[in-house]
């Protein structure tokens, strides 16, 4: 039974490019189509088949057939989700494999002749078919399986369909296909859409489930794919499948007229037998592919069956040349199975056939070996003592051979990519290119032991951040990169994906490069009680990870800020920038807070590296404020209500135990220039009223006052001895001059808590009726923003009542520029001024970053340099505010924070 119609291979092309496994480097840009997101950064991993219909049918003598079976159509399964393709790994994307295929034979009326699964393959014999067509649209490949018939239809509904389920064992059909002429033209109507072409038969007990087992006639010298060759010894027709051996004139079009092509077998020292020939024109090969899926079939007379029996087999030409040629002793040599994925311990076993002009051979010793030469980037295969195998095996009487492939730990050679991906030739007695460089693939994970106590920070997080970069097109269901998501809003779906077989097409990941391992402990963190934690302080290193969180959380407020700020026209809406400014030079002392905080525990801030910056629109870091998305825009009412104040809302607390205070106050603690409190009676005060605040009061989770008690807790249950940091690396205020508050200096528990609060009581505030509550005369960040939303100064109009009576703020959208939402530089005309211009913002960014990096890890002499960066930084995002996107757009750009 022949079918061609199209299918659709809508691949993520992200995840193609080595270095993009690298979360510390990876940034926004690496997801647009081009560089290195490729072709298709949104792909989302479907494979499905459109319009396959029964082109023809032939009975079991070989004879074509008429049969109400030529009205059905070849569909997948329209009751589930499609089935996925996967490569197994980046450095071996030559064998991706289907996964998760139900296919179903379906007549007009819509009953079904037969429907089951597609066994798992990987394509085969992959080759440039058509040279007018140079990269992906010129190749061509196969897929052979087996399909596992779940259930048959009415054997009334087709003659050769009863015929062939009484002709198939073991609930089985065999079905090859061809694909070619794949379009990767995102501006093509057929993007991601290419041709099928193939069979389904019988299965035949004791057969391979993914090749031919009879002979096979291979390309001389470079050019086509190998081509299958069978006799039915009992009905002598012969079947040469030349469906992925033939050229085209366009690619997924028309087969290159070659004229007369005749099999024939080639005694040795005499005259060629001609057993089967095609006619020739262009209508009869379009007719022979499509029709026929390019099989050649012939009835053998006795004569020729037994030149064929005793002698190799040839393709020749019009003029008589070779095209494709049996090997001279008729060998050939496959392993069914060729893709494994393994886990340390693992054992897989593998079958490889040895036929010798058609017929399983007995005692013939494969070998084999270590070949990377097909895998990349490196390194690749080492160690080698990741995978073993025995150097050889020798076919028995059914012709097989059998080995098995140990899997051991690779430990972590590619360091962001997990285990390691090997290769194996093997070949007959040595002798390699009977196996036409066919080669066993596997890709044997690092050994993992999961914690009895996973949580998102310290486990779960790493290990999803990279699916979420790689795999853009999952952010429109789920942001793997954030924990609210995870944890609580597709938690259910989430386990289900994951628990479900790998074969599924539902399974998750859909790439199944993520080691069963890692995704059991994925499950268990998921179905922890009442909620996944999120992180835990155990120890002065858990700290040391959440304070690089505070850091980065510290930093993803300025850009949205800056944004609003930038956007102001310069003498426009004075007192509304004013109020923003201020805002943001206490996030950067915030910043250096937190910094000095790390630095004195023994960490170190990690601040220059891409994957630093924040992306917009996104959520914040730490998983705070799960339920906001910080989006980068113009300074407006909605803007700085909807964002700004929500950054900064105050928390109520849950509960304040008796005897326990609210809040601290900070009125009259002070600091000299080395970042040494000066009262030290009074700051000890203080500090043991944090200890009470932190370890005592109750707040709701996931809000950055409940994230901060987190730290402060911690801090003071892990004692003073945590404090082994270099006091070298601390920022002072000596250096930090006109630092907008306290600049702490950290090397005890009492510093460190006082940062703590100063950070707090600055952006939150406190959710009480004073909103100056801990320092007396400024408004927290909160209270500032909300003074622009209502147009008013906030003041104490009586004794602890402050209302928004005070002098007016006026704001007028007129001295705003138009910047457009959350600004991409990628988005901007290629080779245009205002693109240039934004490229030059975005390495001002990386610049100021690096700066800082550099500033908290041993250099804080060089704020001042980082200091001029952002002033750089400003004269730069402001100039491009006044720039239009587009000569017809009204909006301008605007600086997109993405790091070069």
């Amino acid at each position: 039974m022949n079918f061609a119609g199209v299918f659709q291979a809508d691949v993520s092309t992200v995840n193609n490019t080595f270095a993009n496994f690298d979360d510390e480097r990876f940034i926004g840009r690496f997801q647009r189509p081009g560089g290195r997101g490729r072709w298709n950064p949104r792909g989302t991993g479907a494979w499905r088949v459109r319009d396959c219909k029964v082109t023809s049918v032939l009975s079991a003598d070989g004879r074509p057939a008429g049969d109400p079976s030529t009205s059905a159509v070849v569909a997948q399964a329209n009751d589930r989700v499609s089935a996925k393709l996967v490569d197994l790994d980046p450095a071996q994307q030559q064998v991706s494999t289907v996964f998760g295929l139900r296919l179903a034979l379906r007549f007009p009326d819509g009953r079904q002749g037969f429907a089951g699964a597609f066994k798992p393959a990987a394509f085969t014999d992959l080759w440039a078919r058509c040279p007018a067509s140079p990269g992906m649209a010129g190749l061509s490949a196969s897929y052979q399986s087996v399909i596992d018939v779940e259930e048959w239809g009415d054997g009334s509904l087709s003659a050769v369909l009863q015929e062939l389920r009484e002709a198939t064992v073991e609930e089985k059909l065999s079905i090859k296909f061809n694909v070619d002429g794949f379009d990767p033209d995102s501006n093509s109507p057929t993007f991601t859409w290419g041709r099928i072409v193939g069979s389904i038969g019988p299965y035949a007990a004791g057969e391979p489930d993914h090749f031919v087992a009879a002979r096979l006639l291979a390309p001389v010298g470079p050019g086509p794919a190998p081509a299958p060759c069978r006799i039915d010894e009992g009905t002598a027709v012969l079947s040469l499948d030349l469906g992925n051996s033939l050229q085209t004139e366009v690619a997924g079009k028309s087969l290159i007229d070659a004229e007369v092509l005749r099999l024939v077998a080639q005694p040795v020292g005499g005259e060629p037998v001609l057993l089967a020939s095609t006619s020739s024109g262009q209508a009869f090969y379009d007719s022979f592919y499509k029709s026929q899926a390019a099989i050649l079939g012939a009835q053998l007379n006795p004569a020729q069956l037994e030149a064929a029996r005793q002698n190799p087999l040839a393709l020749l030409d019009v003029s008589g040349a070779v095209v494709l040629a049996e090997d001279p002793a008729g060998r050939y040599l496959r392993a069914d199975e060729f893709v494994f994925r393994m886990s340390p311990g693992d054992t897989a076993p593998v079958s490889i056939y040895a036929t010798s002009f058609g017929q399983f051979t007995a005692g013939v010793q494969i070998t084999t070996r270590y070949d990377t030469s097909e895998l990349g980037p490196p390194p690749a295969g080492v160690p080698e003592s990741g995978l073993t195998f025995p150097q050889s095996a020798t076919t028995g009487a059914d012709g097989r051979a059998q080995l098995e492939l140990t899997a051991s730990d690779p430990g972590n050679p590619r360091r962001f990519i997990d285990g390691q991906v090997y290769g194996v030739a093997y070949g007959w007695g040595g002798d390699e290119s009977v196996a036409q460089g066919n080669k066993l693939n596997a890709l044997v994970w690092s050994a993992y032991a999961a914690p009895e106590e996973p949580t998102w920070v310290a486990d779960v997080q790493p290990i999803l951040q990279q699916y979420a970069n790689l795999y853009p097109i999952m952010r429109d269901v789920v942001d793997l990169s954030n924990y609210a998501d995870v944890a609580r809003r597709h938690r259910r779906s989430l386990v289900l994906a994951m628990d479900l077989p790998v074969t599924d097409p539902n399974y998750m990941p859909v790439t199944r490069d993520l080691s069963p391992a890692k995704r059991d402990m994925i499950v268990a963190w998921l179905k922890r009680r009442p909620r996944p934690p999120i992180f835990r302080i155990d120890d002065v290193e858990g700290l040391r990870q959440v304070l690089q969180l505070a850091i980065e959380l510290e930093h993803a407020t300025i850009p949205p800020y800056l944004c609003a700020l930038f956007s102001i026209v310069p003498g426009q809406n004075q007192e509304v920038a004013e109020l923003i400014k201020s805002v943001v030079m206490q996030e950067m002392l915030h910043m250096a807070l937190v910094c000095n905080l790390l630095n004195g525990v023994g960490g170190h801030p990690r601040i220059g590296s891409p994957s630093f910056a924040p992306r917009f629109p996104g959520h914040l870091p730490g998983g705070v404020r799960p339920d906001l998305t910080v989006s980068l825009r113009k300074c407006s009412i909605a803007q700085v209500r909807d964002v700004l104040m929500s950054i900064e809302a105050p928390n109520t607390p849950l509960r304040v135990p008796d005897g326990v205070p609210s809040y601290v106050d900070m009125h009259g603690i002070e600091v000299d220039a080395a970042g040494d409190v000066t009262d030290g009676m009074r700051a000890s005060k203080a500090a043991e009223q944090l200890a009470l605040h932190f370890t005592r009061v109750e707040h709701e989770p996931l809000t950055i006052g409940w994230f901060y008690k987190q730290i402060g807790k911690a801090v003071v249950e892990l004692g003073d001895d945590i404090f082994t940091g270099d006091p070298s690396l601390q920022m002072t205020p000596e250096i930090y001059s006109g630092a907008p508050g306290n600049l702490y200096t950290i090397g005890d528990r009492t510093h460190a808590l006082l940062a703590l609060q100063e950070i707090e009581r600055q952006g939150e505030g406190t959710p009480g009726t004073d909103p100056t509550a801990g320092r007396r005369n400024e408004l927290a960040h909160y209270y500032r923003f909300k003074e622009i939303v209502e147009g008013r100064r906030m003041i104490e109009k009586n004794p602890g009542e402050w209302v928004f009576e005070g002098p007016e703020i006026p704001f007028d959208p007129a001295g705003v520029l138009p910047m457009i939402d959350d600004p991409d530089t990628g988005s901007l005309p290629a080779d245009s001024r205002v693109r240039s211009a934004a490229e030059l913002c975005d390495r001002a960014y990386g610049d100021l970053l690096r700066s800082l990096h550099a500033t908290f890890n041993g250099s804080p002499e060089r704020l001042g340099q980082a200091i001029g960066l952002m002033f750089s930084l400003e004269v730069q995002a402001r100039e491009l505010m006044t720039m239009q996107i587009a000569a017809d757009a009204p909006a301008t750009a605007g600086p997109s924070f993405q790091p070069t």
